[in-house]
């Protein structure tokens, strides 16, 4: 028995095996390959299992297939595993060729700013094709000092997901206001309902909360001052945020322990109908759309300075190329990965609508409900704003998510208290 544990771990802490022509590869090994061997462009992802890797894979066995110059060798790692082996991986200078990566500021700490990415500016300026498939926009999200060093491949929307047979049974419509919310939160508990699924071990889904409420209570100025240093987290729109995180975990809203649960934990729980709400991103829309009971609505209204209409995400994560890596072949890959074609069969197999400028052509087998929340939520959109934990330094996100976790968690917390803790992010 201690032998058939010791292969699971072994097999979990591996990224996924790939089999091509008869050869595996895993993310220590390589096949063999023979002296005219084409040049390799080494590719990491997050191993997501799910129509993102699936259809990413399938874009890199067409490439593999359509020439014989240039061999792409994808490795997919847990969510963990690969932020782990991409922190190792920079500190050693040993990078993957092309990589996926979450922009922001540390982003420009630690990628841009030590010198390990390239700059694509100059290969973008003489492709004006390439260029012209992005929205107007989504290429500043990789730039920095005016310069390229990474393009955006999805452009992604913080939804609230909810059940619609629990909602029904219960006399609920999906919620427009905050009070809307806590109404439903209230209901919900009162017929024995969970009422929203949500992790903690991993603290960021908490954090999707906080930021969607400061955001419809401030706007995008407060936390854009914190990001520059010319403000702090004791701006009233996060303390109002903070205190309105209180009222969701004194009305009981939260799955029970959550704190020590994973979002896939957390996922599965709502899929399973052990929550009726669940705030998630849209790269998982093609998992949730498959049951029918699962609908989606805008996070609901505070009365605040943002915009009801801007979503959380946006065009915060792409691909990078490593400076000291295959550059030119890199650069080929990532041409062929962002062609309309490729981008097209990607957003048809994942839902995770793309940063071209023709976002709504679709594959025609693209499913139904699928196709009515892509057509949704593109033609909501009206803006966005970034991920709090990656547009802040390193050191400013760990310590919002640290704080946030600890704002749940104290049994008792006063306004005085909050804007204590908040004040200690710096």
């Amino acid at each position: 028995m201690t032998g058939y544990v010791l292969l699971i771990i072994l097999a979990l802490a591996l990224p996924v095996w790939l089999m091509r022509d008869g050869q595996f590869l895993n993310g220590n090994h390589r096949s063999a390959e023979p002296s005219a061997a084409p040049v390799t462009v080494t590719l990491w992802a997050q191993q997501s299992n799910d129509g993102r890797q699936a259809g990413l894979l399938r874009s890199v066995e067409e490439f593999n297939h359509s020439q014989t110059g240039i061999r792409i060798v994808p490795y997919f790692y847990r969510e963990d595993l690969y932020k782990s082996k991409l922190k190792v991986a920079l500190a050693s200078g040993k990078m993957p060729d092309l990589f996926y990566v979450w922009f922001g500021r540390s982003f420009e700490h630690n990628m841009v700013a030590s010198g390990r990415v390239a700059d694509l500016t100059d290969w973008i300026d003489g492709h004006p094709d390439f260029r012209g498939r992005f929205e107007p926009g989504a290429l500043e999200r990789g730039m920095y000092d005016g310069r390229i060093y990474g393009v955006p491949h999805s452009v992604y929307h913080m939804t609230i997901w909810y059940n619609k047979k629990l909602f029904l049974d219960n006399g609920l419509a999906p919620p427009v206001t905050w009070e809307d919310l806590i109404e439903a939160v209230k209901t919900l508990k009162e017929s024995g309902v969970v009422p929203i699924a949500v992790a903690g071990k991993e603290r960021w889904p908490l954090l999707n909360w906080f930021a969607y409420l400061s955001n419809r209570i401030g706007g995008s100025e407060p936390f854009e001052r914190a990001v520059r240093g010319e403000g702090d987290f004791t701006d009233p729109s996060f303390v109002e945020a903070a205190l309105k995180m209180r009222e969701l975990v004194e009305n009981e809203a939260f799955l029970p322990g959550f704190s020590g649960m994973t979002w896939l934990e957390a996922e599965e729980a709502f899929l399973d109908g052990g929550a009726a709400m669940y705030l998630q991103g849209d790269w998982s829309a093609e998992k949730y759309l498959k049951h029918e009971n699962i609908g989606f609505f805008r996070f609901p209204d505070l009365g605040g300075e943002g915009e009801l209409t801007h979503y959380y995400g946006g065009y915060g994560a792409g691909w990078a190329i490593a400076r000291n890596g295959n550059v030119d072949a890199a650069l080929q890959v990532l041409d062929f990965l962002l062609s309309p074609t490729e981008w097209a069969r990607f957003v048809a197999a994942n839902t995770a609508p793309s940063p071209a400028v023709n976002r709504l052509v679709l594959l025609s087998d693209t499913p139904g409900p699928v196709l009515e929340y892509l057509r949704y939520v593109q033609t909501d959109a009206t803006g966005y704003f970034g991920y709090y934990d990656q547009e802040l330094d390193p050191g400013r996100a760990q310590l919002l998510m640290d704080a946030i976790l600890k704002l749940v968690h104290e049994p008792e917390m006063t306004r005085e208290d909050i804007v204590e803790l908040l004040g200690e992010i710096r």
